[in-house]
């Protein structure tokens, strides 16, 4: 079996799916060209044919290739490479990015005692209005997103924190005073509802990243949970020596 099939949790087929992805994003296969054989790619993966089948019905729903009874697979004439968002670590790039995005309300609601942040980002506030939200870029969702804002700073602007980027209207009241930022990024694949909502295979790579926001007191008065397309979000980091 291929070395890179490590990831005990995650289906044989997907993690496949994610290597032959990769060889057509990345140009090693570029558009036209014929993939090899399944029999070729059983025998380089170690896997069923099963297995190879069932990754490329995913590229195929993605619309990275075709397969043409009794020709063979192929990359698909009409896949370009992805317009990338980009994040970056900056609080500037950051609202940039805002700045050319569209945002849809799917939920709100209250929530008291929330317990899923670790005190190593910030102290729960008591309460929390949840908002629920896709994020797009022309016509494109590129991300699922589940905010909790301080229930405190959510009265002081209700309609304007339903309908507006959340983060600039925080920043736009003087009574909200944001002391300090974090993010954690991590790696994983679609559910069924985010594959849903982001018009994406299930399985499909994405990139998760927790935001919080904290005031003085060190309470976290914005959580935000983000689910990023893989093939459209990129993460940009300066390393300074």
């Amino acid at each position: 079996m291929h070395q890179a099939f490590k990831d005990r949790h995650t289906p044989l087929y997907t993690q496949a799916a994610m290597l032959l992805r990769h060889r057509i994003t990345s140009g090693v296969w570029k558009k036209d060209e014929q993939l090899p054989v399944i029999e070729t790619l059983m025998a380089e993966f170690g896997v069923a044919r099963t297995t190879i089948r069932q990754a490329l019905g995913l590229l195929e729903e993605e619309g990275l290739i075709q397969r043409a009874r009794g020709k063979g697979t192929f990359v698909t004439d009409t896949w370009d490479k992805p317009s990338w968002l980009t994040l970056d670590t900056s609080w500037a790039s950051f609202l940039r990015t805002l700045e050319g995005s569209w945002s849809k309300l799917i939920n709100v609601h209250d929530e008291v005692g929330y317990q899923g942040l670790d005190l190593a980002l910030g102290v729960p506030a008591a309460a929390y209005r949840v908002i629920s939200r896709i994020h797009g870029s022309g016509d494109k969702a590129y991300g699922d997103v589940c905010i909790r804002l301080d229930q405190r700073c959510y009265e002081l602007a209700p309609k304007r924190f339903e309908a507006e980027f959340i983060i600039p209207v925080m920043e736009s009241l003087s009574q909200i005073k944001i002391a300090s930022a974090k993010q954690v990024l991590t790696i994983g694949v679609a559910d069924f509802e985010v594959a849903e909502r982001l018009k994406i295979a299930v399985n499909a790579p994405v990139g998760r990243l927790r935001r919080v926001l904290c005031d003085e007191e060190g309470t976290a008065i914005y959580i935000g949970d983000i689910t990023y397309r893989g093939d459209l979000v990129r993460l940009e980091m300066n390393m300074n020596r």
